[in-house]
């Protein structure tokens, strides 16, 4: 709200569940810049700039064949 200057305009409720701490305060600063868009859409242009509006793709590597979890090999012995 104090980077679009429409801080005590807006009444916020933010609920979010799983993930942890930081995953959280990422999903609510995107769901509070994309709301803020929608209500006030000069403000766009401003979010941009600062990465507000920037959705963070990164996952969780999936388990693969053969490996002990998603990039853990198995120790390597030369006789055995």
């Amino acid at each position: 709200f104090l980077l679009t200057g429409t801080a005590g305009v807006y009444d916020l409720f933010v609920n979010v569940r799983g993930g942890g701490p930081s995953g959280q305060a990422c999903a609510a600063r995107l769901a509070v810049g994309r709301a803020l868009v929608s209500a006030c859409g000069s403000c766009a242009g401003d979010m941009q700039e600062d990465l507000v509006l920037y959705d963070d793709t990164r996952q969780k590597w999936p388990k693969m064949p053969g490996r002990r979890a998603a990039r853990k090999q198995r120790q390597w012995r030369k006789r055995g």
